[in-house]
């Protein structure tokens, strides 16, 4: 999708990853330097922690915004609080959090995202998003769901199964 509407698309190594490797990935170090929006899609795992934490932040331009869609802890929430209040990032879009499920507002706990005790005025001026995720519970997406599975279901039944993965 950003490739149609005409931006130039990294995808990065892994952190710390060896840059002699052959693949098409372009080194984690360089993706920070160059990007204007950063993506982040991967699972959490104790190797993803605070993959962006200060020092990634410190190295992305003013200009770089940043979309977490992957799951809480990949971003560390204090120093992305810390960047978005300094000015060292343009903005964030995020719809996971630190502890999942996460309070919010009047509900919010010690030891919940600290990005949800922020109020609606200061994440304006941070320019900072926050929304559920749920963005994919729709009920075109339910139906699919269903309609995958019963299709699985009878393949499966008639000795010809789909969707296997190796």
């Amino acid at each position: 999708m950003c490739q149609a509407l005409g931006m130039t698309t990294l995808i990065a190594a892994r952190k710390g990853a060896d840059h002699t490797d052959t693949d098409s990935r372009t080194p984690f170090t360089q993706v920070l330097a160059q990007s204007t929006v950063l993506v982040l899609c991967l699972p959490r795992n104790p190797e993803t922690i605070d993959t962006i934490s200060g020092p990634e932040l410190q190295a992305m331009s003013t200009e770089t915004i940043l979309i977490n869609v992957s799951r809480g802890g990949i971003v560390n929430e204090e120093a992305l609080l810390k960047a978005l209040k300094d000015g060292a990032l343009a903005g964030c879009a995020t719809d996971v959090y630190l502890r999942e499920p996460s309070g919010a507002g009047k509900c919010w706990e010690e030891g919940d995202s600290p990005i949800l005790n922020v109020s609606q005025a200061e994440a304006g001026a941070m320019n900072l998003l926050v929304t559920p995720h749920v963005a994919w519970y729709t009920k075109a997406t339910v139906d699919s769901y269903l309609q995958t599975l019963q299709q699985n279901i009878l393949c499966w039944l008639e000795g010809k199964p789909k969707n296997i993965v190796v």
